[in-house]
């Protein structure tokens, strides 16, 4: 078998997603798909952009021939100016051909949204305001006092990372050549001085710079430079990433397994456990298992698989912490519990011993009423799910957070009303001279009657209805909120209050800032601990005849001194960063809530991808509520041996 990334059961995006950051960004916002901090995407050279893309070296001396300096590279190259890939007349030279990967591209937002997505608001009112920035205000002045830090080893001494950054450092458990931890908290900006034209590097014919390429970083500050192996940061911010590669799995519980402290309530409930989190998935083909933190149930590494090759096998089932969030907000919705048992049945015995196989009928066609559940995703996903995960440009929003949404708090603040006289119930538009000429036919329907055919027009039938009735001109408030449960259901700020499962709210970055600080504090105590036992073996030596109650005195003083071996830190626990709460009825503006998230749909990428999310989950309840009604799996609400 070759490699092969393992993809989130949920929703088949893959874990293993890199970020090629802006030149003016910190180092640590920039990474590969591979789980290095640095490196040349793969397919990079023709898609760069003249004048936009730059090389940035990280350490001089061991990339470099000893006879070659860094300003030789491109001066003794004999290269011109117009020796680029950028030019019209530029044709690429056999070394550029032989690219692995051609360039991939999807659609495009803007083109997204046309095609039955949100961003049509004609009928929206002037309503937007300052508070909200949108893709074209995402500069961030530069600070050229960042702290550089060499990434190491969990067994190394790391020094730790400030507190104000530690939530967002990138944390990877698997790194090439060791299943080791390694947090990425290099926050030096590179001076303009050491950027390098992209275009002349790539053309500058040495094989060492990409023997080396681990060394040497490319930023952008074009939107049109595209890879496969890391999405452009000028399309999508690191704080709209966050934990994006960070995955969770569950496995069964074993019989001699006693409840843990941070067990949840259907965690316990259930015959599966949820293990730790990780922040990057090796290739089923390696032998290198994920290192997991916290270790739950005394399992520091588990072997996942979105398929199940032999049910008797206790496999992990992968998933994104977030996707079980919005899975536990469905399936309560639904069912009025987290059904977890249902969930990895269907996992165990139905879906996943498929292998992702169709089934066919007689004819040799595929049985499209019995398709598995990977063959429903989004066309993206199905795109970008190769042997590795690639990054065309347009899908940008598959790495998006749904849960934390960085500018979706601007716009439920916005539509929170603060004005006393507020009617929640009232109309949101303003009141016009012809208001009072209601003269049509439906101005004689009872008002029961009149919204209960508003309740079954779409948001764009309601706009033209107003438009071609004066009967419907004020319409309350609260139809909004109708629209908004009906035409996005995973927006749950309007009427879900659930707490956010506790595994996605916590940063993996804390978790395991965590146990780097305590290997390093375990060494440090280890040392003292050999020195003072030297120490007391020569004080006892010397003086165990003449004075021992000096010795007696001294070991316990020395012990003293040592103090306790030092404990692991549960403060990550209490550093679950909150989410937004349901919006109280009394104070929200629906319609305004409406036509915000229709007008910034494009900028709201968790937000998108949550919706497809959600999509994704309903299918899956549909097919696990299948296969509960045909006995493949437990039933609902019991726990008896299955």
């Amino acid at each position: 078998m070759g490699y092969w990334e393992v993809k989130c059961r949920f929703c088949g995006v893959g874990f293993n997603i890199g970020r090629s950051r802006r030149p003016t960004e910190p180092r640590y916002k920039g990474w590969l798909n591979t789980a290095d901090m640095i490196g040349v995407p793969q397919g990079i050279r023709k898609n760069c952009v003249k004048g936009k893309c730059w090389v940035i070296i990280r350490r001089e001396g061991p990339c470099l021939p000893d006879n070659v300096q860094l300003k030789d590279m491109i001066s003794t190259q004999d290269i011109d100016d117009n020796d680029d890939p950028a030019d019209s007349d530029y044709m690429l030279d056999q070394d550029d051909q032989e690219d692995e990967y051609e360039e991939l591209e999807f659609i495009s937002d803007d083109e997204m949204i046309s095609d039955g997505e949100y961003g049509d608001a004609e009928e929206s009112e002037e309503i937007m305001g300052d508070g909200v920035k949108t893709d074209a205000d995402r500069r961030e002045s530069q600070n050229t006092n960042g702290i550089p830090h060499q990434p190491k080893s969990i067994n190394d001494n790391v020094p730790h990372s400030p507190s104000n950054h530690s939530t967002q450092a990138w944390t990877f458990g698997w790194c090439r050549s060791t299943p080791k931890f390694q947090v990425m908290i290099d926050q030096t900006i590179d001076d303009r001085k050491t950027w390098l034209p992209a275009q002349k590097f790539y053309k500058a014919k040495t094989p060492l710079y990409y023997d080396r390429m681990h060394e040497i970083e490319h930023t952008t500050e074009s939107a049109d430079c595209s890879t496969v192996t890391a999405y452009n940061g000028n399309l999508i911010e690191f704080e709209e990433m966050r934990d994006c590669n960070v995955f969770q799995g569950m496995v069964r519980r074993q019989p001699n397994w006693a409840p843990e402290s941070d067990d949840i309530d259907y965690e316990s409930a259930s015959r599966y456990v949820f293990t730790g989190l990780c922040g990057h998935m090796s290739s089923t083909d390696l032998r290198f298992f994920p290192h997991l933190r916290p270790i739950r149930y005394g399992q520091d590494s588990v072997f996942c698989n979105e398929y199940v090759w032999d049910p008797n096998d206790n496999y992990a089932m992968p998933f994104h912490p977030w996707c079980f969030d919005i899975y536990a907000r469905l399936s309560r919705r639904c069912n009025g519990v987290v059904d977890v048992n249902g969930l990895m049945d269907w996992h165990y015995f139905v879906d996943g011993p498929r292998y992702g196989e169709p089934t066919y009928r007689a004819d040799g066609n595929v049985d499209e009423d019995d398709r598995p559940y990977s063959w429903g995703h989004h066309e993206h996903v199905r795109g970008c799910g190769s042997d590795f995960w690639l990054h065309p440009k347009g899908t940008e929003y598959l790495a998006a957070n749904p849960l934390f949404v960085p500018k979706l708090p601007a716009l439920l603040q916005m539509a929170t009303e603060t004005k006393p006289d507020f009617d929640p119930r009232g109309s949101p538009f303003a009141e016009s001279k012809d208001d009072g000429l209601q003269t049509d036919d439906f101005s004689r329907l009872p008002w029961e009657l009149k919204m209960e055919i508003l309740s079954h027009l779409s948001s764009k039938n309601i706009a033209n209805l107003r438009l071609a009735s004066r009967t419907f001109r004020h319409l309350p408030n609260t139809l909004w909120k109708h629209l908004l449960m009906k035409e996005m259901p995973w927006l749950w700020e309007v009427w879900c209050d659930d707490e956010p499962y506790f595994w996605a709210a916590v940063a993996f970055g804390n978790i395991a800032q965590s146990y780097i600080d305590n290997e390093r504090d375990l060494a440090r105590y280890d040392e003292q601990s050999a020195e003072i036992d030297r120490i007391n073996r020569i004080i006892e030596e010397a003086y165990v005849r003449e004075n021992p109650a000096f010795v007696g005195r001294w070991k316990k003083a020395s012990a003293e001194a040592l103090g306790e071996r030092p404990v692991l830190s549960q403060d990550w626990r209490s550093k679950a960063s909150p989410v937004s709460g349901k919006l109280p009825s009394s104070k929200t503006n629906w319609y305004s809530l409406y036509t915000l998230i229709t007008r910034h749909w494009k900028d709201l990428k968790g937000l998108r991808n949550r919706a497809r999310i959600w999509t994704d989950i309903e299918r899956m309840m549909g097919m696990i509520a299948e296969s509960r009604e045909r006995g493949l799996i437990s039933p609902l609400g019991g726990d008896p041996t299955f």
